[in-house]
């Protein structure tokens, strides 16, 4: 039955709002639009802080030219109420659809209204809760004239009922798309249309009502094609470019049916020019049926999106007094077509589990807060005397604990906080146990267990509601009274749950949906191959590397196919993602599988995968809209220094989305969600709670088919970086001195021209200094008129290599975000276009702050630099300054750190 989503938007209340009755208060109510569906509420007389709890239901409709999918909400002051003889605004909201969530995660979020006019004078905000929620319509009931009609009526069986009825549906397009170096023919002048290209030769049988074969660089045939005619033929042999592949056997029906698709690269230098497909009796070889030849340079080409190549009947040749037909289609292509994920593939040695690029995505993560305050009615084992309770929480392999309580009445009492990390679909419970400390070690006194689903959500810093719990007996099944505990749970959606170190973070939005802000870009990675990859493991006296590429970008996870046995592998494969904050950095490693081999021994089968090196890109270093095809060598850091594994050939590519000014706007947004700078979280306890995101993330992802092993996740993702070594401290060291090499520079420039080495500076100089001591004003405009020409000068200048990569010289220098050098970096990057929009927008200020400094007279810049400076609180914003903003999102040099 189908049903129908609605969208739910209680109205809880609303704080602070401006008094419109000319008596201090206001009547308000409120009216939301969606898609033209308009309700309101009832009005509260004479309240600021007025209380609804009313809820409204609207119909989700399909996407319309006329209405937009935007949520309009109005608050009014009533005219029945006071002298006003008009609807007064007290502030709107619009939100977009893509911020609200289904029932369940919906949470309590305080909007601040907005002006409905330019000069209106609007205050206050309005507590909402938007989900979604399906409704089931009820059937309707059937007609009583057509069922007494067709009471006794019986109608006789058909002859065509039981047919069954072919199906023609094919499979969704592959969502790899082919790179752009794909689809160039090759410089030897064959029809092909990738590196990757190849024939496939593909049989197909009657498969009625089955899901239709995919092959590689071919289009898939129809779902009722037939295959051989004779009763005895049961397998097939395929060979092409020196490469042998026996098919299954085949199912036996009307007709003999395989249903399979076989790709074959072609840029081995081995390429044979002739495909060559075989029927034999049995796969030993024993009875030749018959086969069929075909000229790979008549093979026809395919380019996507061109339909299906209808499959061919082909007489078998060579048989003797066999005959018979064979049904099948072949065609050159790219990896692009539908049918190339399922196919067996010749450089993946046929491994159909580890031969499919896939994609993953991590599991939600919220930041759990227990507040553990307090806890009565608890007897101590040796009763008259002081006891030292502590209370411990656990939750999966997170366990915690209080500082010890003494109390001697039974009622200890904590206030403490216990943060942990949770992973949707919330399955588990938090569990606490109280405990009483001896010196022979603590016993348990109560126990008391709370399913996730039943603890509330927020999104700000709002006080939650706390309750009471009983403790029961650990030691007997029975519920018996324990004593009880005070505690406030919620789920803090409003932080950025860390998985990742923050100057390599590829994402920055809150947990909770309904806080994240539309995207601003696209991000398009082609990753196209390695180059001279190092042996990884001896098969048969001989080097062998099964190499695949891991990306990794927000909460999605991208993984190529396995090329096996192959030291310059090539995938040609395509990802997007969605860009919500340009200064985040994109990861790619490259690892050799231990999974692509068919190994019967358990030790071997349960080698981790090596990891060869990674590459990081930062996108808000690429200039909208250019293609960056770079080869980055694939570097490891060991005991014995650095060792250089291969290259990895990437094509990247930024597409902004959003208009120029909201684009840029950003820069002057803080990073992390408010909740971090409302209620910051220590550096310790952040990092520990990393440790734990990325535990979480390793083990969801390894239960995936095929599995993204933990080690690979952990490798990606950082987990090991902030180890100590005197390595780290000098790299450090060399980094601050870097920094400071330009005040030495400056140093020794005064002293040139001190000595009078370029005259010409000199008499410059002398000339700055009259004008600069006559007219003392004129000293802060003219420094900032010359910072912006030197921008202005390295523009010329700017780097025109391939993007920033790892620096063995600088190996793994552990860096925070406060450290000296990295401040130092950022204040170089102002002006070396590292960050070309960031630069720009620096260099227009300087230039805009130097003409308004020369016409406005200082002491009134003064002035009013005071004022603003020594505001009332209640003019101030909890979040830092757009100036610090900007400041902390200018890339340094971590990116470059191994």
């Amino acid at each position: 039955m189908a049903t129908a989503q609605k969208l739910v938007v209680e109205v809880v209340d609303a704080r602070n709002l401006v008094p419109k009755d000319g008596h201090g208060t206001s009547s308000p109510y409120v009216v939301v639009d969606y898609y033209g569906q308009r309700k309101r509420t009832r009005t509260v007389t004479r309240d600021i802080n007025p209380t609804w709890n009313e809820v409204l239901q609207f119909n989700v409709e399909k996407p319309s030219d006329v209405f937009s999918d935007m949520l309009e909400l109005d608050v009014y002051h009533d005219k029945n109420h006071g002298p006003t003889s008009r609807q007064n605004s007290l502030g709107r909201l619009k939100l977009s659809s893509g911020q609200f969530v289904k029932k369940g995660e919906e949470a309590l979020i305080y909007y601040p209204l907005e002006k409905k006019y330019l000069l209106s004078w609007i205050r206050g905000e309005i507590g909402l809760k938007i989900y979604y929620v399906d409704d089931v319509p009820p059937p309707p009931p059937p007609p009583v004239e057509e069922a007494k009609a067709e009471e006794g009526k019986v109608e006789p069986p058909s002859d065509n009922a039981a047919a069954p009825v072919p199906s023609n549906q094919q499979p969704p397009p592959a969502e790899v798309k082919p790179d752009d170096n794909a689809a160039s023919p090759p410089a030897d002048g064959e029809s092909v249309k990738a590196v990757e290209a190849a024939p496939v030769g593909e049989e197909k049988g009657e498969a009625e009502g089955e899901k239709p074969a995919e092959g590689y660089d071919q289009v898939e045939p129809e779902a009722d094609s037939k295959s051989v005619q004779a009763d005895d033929h049961d397998d097939d042999i395929i060979a092409i470019a020196g490469c042998h592949v026996t098919s299954k056997p085949a199912r036996k029906a009307k007709y003999f049916e395989w249903d399979q698709t076989f790709a074959f690269a072609r840029d081995t230098p081995e390429t044979s020019s002739f495909l060559e497909v075989s029927v034999w009796a049995d796969a030993g070889g024993a009875n030749f049926l018959g086969g069929v030849c075909f000229d790979a340079t008549e093979i026809p080409l395919r380019d996507p999106p061109d339909s299906p190549l209808a499959p061919q009947w082909y007489r078998l040749e060579g048989g003797g007094a066999h005959r018979g037909d064979l049904m099948l289609a072949t065609w050159i292509g790219t990896q692009a077509d539908e049918a190339f994920p399922d196919s067996w593939k010749s450089d993946a040695a046929g491994n159909l589990v580890n031969s499919r690029a896939k994609i993953y995505l991590s599991p939600k993560l919220w930041y759990l807060r227990a507040s553990v305050l307090e806890a009565q009615d608890i007897l101590p084992l040796t009763a008259l005397k002081e006891g030292s309770f502590q209370m411990k929480a656990q939750l999966g392999f997170q366990v915690q604990k209080t500082k010890a309580s003494v109390s001697r009445n039974g009622n200890p009492s904590w206030n403490e906080d216990l943060m942990f990390v949770a992973a949707e679909p919330f399955a588990e419970h938090l569990i606490f146990y109280l405990e009483y400390r001896q010196q022979k070690g603590p016993v348990t006194l109560g126990v008391v267990g709370i399913p996730l689903t039943s603890i509330e959500r927020r999104v700000d810093d709002r006080k939650v509601i706390s309750r009471w719990f009983n403790l029961e007996d650990p030691k007997s099944d029975k519920k018996g009274y324990k004593g009880r505990v005070h505690l406030s749970l919620c789920f803090d959606g409003g932080y950025h749950v860390m998985d990742e170190a923050a100057h390599v973070c590829s994402d920055y939005r809150p947990t909770a949906r309904q806080m994240w802000k539309p995207p601003v870009g696209t991000l398009e990675l082609g990753i196209i191959g390695c180059k001279n990859l190092l042996p990884m493991k001896t098969i048969n006296s001989k080097g062998s590397t099964d190499a695949y590429t891991v990306a990794k970008y927000g909460s999605k996870w991208v993984r190529t196919r396995t090329v096996s046995d192959s030291l310059d592998p090539k995938w040609n494969e395509q990802y997007t993602w969605k860009v919500y904050d340009p200064c985040t950095v994109l990861t790619i490693g490259v690892f050799d599988s231990w999974g692509a081999l068919d190994i019967d021994s358990g030790k071997e089968a349960t080698r981790p995968d090596f990891r060869m090196g990674k590459v990081r890109i930062r996108v808000s270093t690429l200039e909208t809209g250019k293609v960056y095809k770079n080869t980055y060598p694939l570097v490891m850091l060991g005991n014995s220094g650095v060792q250089k594994m291969g290259e990895l050939e990437v094509a990247v590519r930024f597409v902004r989305a959003a208009p120029t000014l909201d684009f840029l706007h950003v820069y002057s947004q803080p990073l992390l969600p408010l909740m971090h700078h409302i209620k910051p979280l220590g550096m310790p306890q952040q990092e520990m709670l990393r440790s734990t995101s990325v535990k979480i993330l390793a083990a969801h992802l390894s239960r995936s088919e095929p599995p993204l092993r933990s080690e690979v996740v952990r490798y990606m993702l950082d987990a090991d970086s902030h180890t100590f070594s005197m390595r780290k401290v000098r790299a450090n060291w060399s980094r601050i001195v870097n920094v400071l090499s330009c005040l030495i520079d400056m140093v020794r420039w005064i002293e040139d021209t001190r000595m009078w080495k370029n005259p010409t500076a000199t008499i410059l100089v002398h000339a700055l200094l009259v004008m600069l001591v006559w007219f003392p004003d004129l000293i802060i405009p003219t420094l900032a008129f010359y910072v912006f020409a030197i921008g202005v000068w390295n523009y010329r200048f700017r780097s025109k290599e391939k993007l920033p990569h790892f620096c063995p010289k600088m190996s793994l220098a552990d860096s925070v975000d406060r450290d000296v050098a990295t401040q130092g970096e950022r204040v170089q990057a102002l002006v070396t276009w590292r960050d070309p929009r960031a630069t720009a927008i620096f260099v227009g200020l300087c230039l805009m702050v130097a003409f308004v400094l020369y016409l406005v007279p200082p002491k009134m810049i003064a002035m009013a630099f005071g004022f603003y400076y020594f505001r009332h609180p209640l003019f101030r914003d909890r979040m830092p300054s757009p100036a610090l903003n900007f400041f902390r999102r200018l890339p340094s040099l971590s990116d470059k750190i191994m």
